[in-house]
């Protein structure tokens, strides 16, 4: 999942880049888009840790004292 949202972002990027050299729409906008290419995954992929751990807590139900137990 990590790697699709970065493999996503990257080839966005390359996208917004040839877009924005295309149109000529200068060097800020340019690095915007370079920034938001790092940006939004390194965001999901710091969230997505937690996201997966509730995740797995619904699915294991009453089981979820066995994770909390082994994590402590």
């Amino acid at each position: 999942m990590l790697s699709a949202a970065w493999a996503a972002s990257f080839t966005l990027a390359a996208a917004g880049q040839v877009l924005v050299t295309a149109y000529g729409l200068g060097t800020a906008v340019l690095i915007a888009v370079h920034v938001s290419a790092f940006v939004i995954p390194l965001r999901f992929t710091a969230s997505y840790p937690q996201r997966a751990r509730a995740r797995y807590l619904e699915k294991a139900g009453a089981r979820s004292y066995a994770q909390e137990a082994r994590s402590a």
